[in-house]
């Protein structure tokens, strides 16, 4: 009788990969700088060294409020409109009574900690520069 006949070998047995679940999505970073928050609510502080109140509502791109200004006896409000950037955290306001002798434009920085908002007032007429910091009020 002949010897036993040895299988021929079979060929190394493929490997799967294995399915892994996908990795979610890290979530989309602020853009760099981004200081987000925002400037509603009211803020009280000073305006060229008076004591002074900002109150703002609405939508970043159409914000609205008062700006109220103690001098000595008597407050000055005035009604301002404008808008903010998250991305820097940048508030630009201009009085809505633009026919008034001290009107103008305001441009304030928000801290990234929504703490502070600070900033100058230019006035249309003449240009004097007036600096101003105010502070959220909790």
């Amino acid at each position: 009788r002949p010897p036993p006949r040895a299988e021929p070998a079979s060929p190394p047995a493929r490997v799967q990969p294995q399915a892994t679940a996908p990795v979610p999505a890290e979530p989309e970073a602020p853009p760099t700088g981004s200081v987000g928050g925002s400037p509603l609510g009211a803020w009280s502080g000073s305006f060229g060294g008076r004591p002074a109140t900002l109150r703002l509502a609405g939508p970043p791109d159409a914000l609205a409020g008062t700006l109220e200004v103690r001098f000595q006896d008597r407050a000055q409000a005035s009604r301002v409109r404008g808008r903010f950037d998250p991305r820097d955290g940048t508030l630009v306001l201009e009085d809505e009574d633009r026919s008034r002798a001290d009107a103008g434009a305001y441009t304030a920085r928000l801290t990234s900690d929504r703490s502070r908002l600070t900033g100058t007032f230019h006035t249309f007429a003449g240009g004097r520069v007036t600096g101003f910091s105010l502070s959220i009020i909790p």
